[in-house]
């Protein structure tokens, strides 16, 4: 050996290193709902990495089944997730509560490893918005042209603010309120206003009251796609016309001195309501005598419309008399109970009776 040094060799190889990654977006059509309704999720799945994807798969842990890719986002046609592609996938549920769900996609590199899958979530608010009304009216009976006052008692019974909270009432303006606000200007979950209205009726009335709100969100921005909620409550009145009538009639109109007079009174019921409680009373003659049962056609005690009643009362006059009969009933339902709220009803009738010596 001369001992000089070999010449060197040198070998080189080139080794690709790869960087498979995925990449999931997603959305949901609505993030507010009324439960149950149906929401359609979207997943936007692409690939920022430098390496082509295969088995690309999106599963949701609250949605089944996922539906895609949309061909469309295959931009070559390969089959597989290419750097820079979006491919879409779509899945349809009805949810009943709120709800926060996970989509994950999964899918294998050019090597056949698992790449690194990727997630995200969305959210859905459930609402459940509810709105009452109550509606009250200060006398259930009343007379013709008698002055009514409707109260409308509002309560949210759901579980979001309202805004824009509105009261109607069909036969009844202005309605005057609310009353009862903490101050937000909206009628929060459990909280109740109170709004009014008074006006005259002539006639028996049914009138309804409509109560709205738009559900919101505590600023008092509606919620979107959340329509508005509403109630109706309707109250009865029953408007009256109680009426009574007396004719009084002496059997004589002329008589000698200490002589007698037989008064008759005759008393009607020309309303609508039947009459309890019912007096006929003579400033210059006592007592009055009756009534003559054979008027209650019916035996109810009660002079009920149409009815007549008579009454008499028999005196001596001394001189020329001019006196005055007064009838008066308590108006009342059928079974004899007054009327709340309705005074009783009067009438009065004179006669004249001469006196000669």
């Amino acid at each position: 050996p001369l001992g000089n040094p070999a010449p060197p060799d040198q070998a080189s190889a080139d080794v690709n290193v790869i960087n498979p990654r995925l990449q999931i977006v997603k959305t949901v059509d609505r993030t507010v709902i009324v439960a149950p309704d149906t929401v359609v999720y979207t997943y936007e799945v692409t690939n920022p990495g430098d390496d082509p994807l295969s088995n690309v798969t999106v599963s949701d842990d609250t949605c089944a089944p996922v539906l895609g890719p949309d061909p469309a986002g295959d931009l070559n046609g390969n089959g597989l997730l290419d750097p820079g592609e979006t491919w879409v996938y779509t899945c349809t549920t009805t949810l009943a509560g709120d709800t926060t769900n996970t989509a994950t996609v999964t899918g294998d590199d050019s090597l056949g490893n698992p790449a690194p899958p990727a997630s995200d979530t969305a959210f859905v608010n459930a609402v459940n918005p509810g709105i009452e009304v109550v509606k009250s009216a200060s006398a259930a009976t009343v007379q013709a042209g008698g002055q009514v006052q409707y109260t409308y008692a509002v309560t949210n019974l759901g579980d979001v603010p309202l805004s824009n909270v509105s009261v109607v009432d069909d036969r009844c303006q202005p309605v005057v309120g609310p009353f009862g606000d903490d101050g937000n200007g909206l009628l929060d979950p459990g909280e109740t206003w109170t709004y009014t209205c008074t006006t005259a009726l002539f006639v028996d009335t049914v009138n309804t009251a409509t109560a709205a709100g738009q559900p919101s969100d505590p600023t008092g921005a509606p919620l979107p796609g959340i329509p508005p909620v509403n109630d109706d409550d309707s109250a009865s009145v029953d408007v009256v016309n109680p009426a009574i009538d007396i004719a009084k009639t002496a059997s004589e109109t002329l008589i000698y001195a200490g002589g007698l007079v037989v008064y008759t009174y005759a008393v009607t019921n020309p309303g609508d309501v039947p009459l309890s409680n019912v007096t006929v009373t003579d400033d210059s003659c006592a007592p009055v005598i009756g009534p003559d049962p054979a008027g209650d056609l019916n035996g109810n005690g009660l002079l009920d419309p149409g009815e007549i009643w008579l009454y008499t009362c028999t005196t001596p006059l001394t001189e020329d008399t001019t006196n005055i009969a007064t009838a008066a009933g308590q108006p009342s339902d059928p079974s004899g109970n007054p009327l709340p709220g309705i005074g009783p009803v009067r009438d009065q009738d004179d006669e004249t009776v001469q006196v000669i010596d």
